[in-house]
């Protein structure tokens, strides 16, 4: 009997000891019945802006998280634990992007929150180059555009001088594509263009006009397409109109009022 009332009383023990239930209240746990998932909210921006940067804000519904952003179709950042962002070069036209967040435990917002806009910074009758931002690498080639934006005055032809740095870029493939501002009326077109090397720079000018007096362009489009090739590591060259040897001209021969020459930025990684 008294084997029994030991035996009784051991098992009254490691019953009361045993551990209880376990209860899910860890909130980054999707296990958790009460579980919300990580969300990110942008705060408001303008539908349309004046300048070609932008500084994005945003935040999580939980104080430690982490971000990524994306602008239109490049590449996500890096995770990091900013709440907010300025996306600069901005060329003219609509932008869209993305930020998502992610808890510590690592689950991923599923469907990143987002915001799109219009870029409108470049006033009309200007010239610029597209994009405004380029990354590149060494012994890489890529394509600049040079774009008349927004011409309400009739244009008939146009000599544009841009330079740039021989150091870190050149010349490539077939140089120059005539675009699609001129390209619809091929045959009442006349173009030429002549290169040369100054002091360390290279200067391109290109000579463009109708050929019929009652011919004349409006809007915006490009004028010419260029391939360029990088030449260095880790710099940044910029492309540059010069301004005293650029014009447009209506039909009549009058000058069109250039009111902004906006160049270009080439990231060489």
């Amino acid at each position: 009997m008294r084997l029994k009332a030991i035996y009784a009383i051991f098992l009254l023990i490691m019953f009361s000891c045993s551990e209880p239930d376990l209860e899910l209240d860890n909130d980054y746990d999707p296990k958790n019945p009460d579980f919300v998932a990580p969300m990110t909210t942008i705060q408001y921006v303008d539908d349309v802006i004046s300048e070609n940067e932008i500084e994005i804000f945003w935040d999580g519904n939980q104080v430690d998280m982490e971000f990524q952003t994306r602008l239109d179709n490049g590449d996500w950042s890096d995770w990091s634990n900013r709440k907010s962002e300025t996306f600069s070069y901005l060329d003219e036209g609509i932008h869209d992007i993305f930020v998502k967040g992610k808890y510590t435990s690592g689950t991923v917002e599923d469907y990143p929150d987002t915001v799109s806009f219009e870029v409108d910074a470049i006033s009309n009758n200007s010239l610029r180059i597209h994009p405004l931002r380029t990354v590149t690498t060494s012994e890489e080639t890529f394509f600049i555009d040079i774009i008349a934006e927004d011409i309400n005055e009739n244009l008939a032809g146009a000599g544009i001088t841009i330079k740039f740095s021989e150091s870190l870029l050149s010349f490539a493939g077939d140089t120059l594509a005539l675009g699609s501002f001129f390209s619809e009326n091929d045959d009442n077109i006349i173009y030429f263009y002549s290169i040369e090397k100054t002091v360390g720079d290279i200067y391109f000018h290109l000579d463009i006009a109708t050929i019929d007096d009652a011919k004349f362009f409006n809007g915006t489009g490009s004028i010419a397409t260029l391939e360029l090739k990088a030449l260095s590591t880790n710099n940044d060259a910029v492309i540059q109109f010069i301004g005293e040897t650029t014009t447009m001209r209506k039909a009549n021969n009058n000058e069109i009022n250039i009111n902004e020459l906006v160049g270009g930025l080439i990231e060489i990684e």
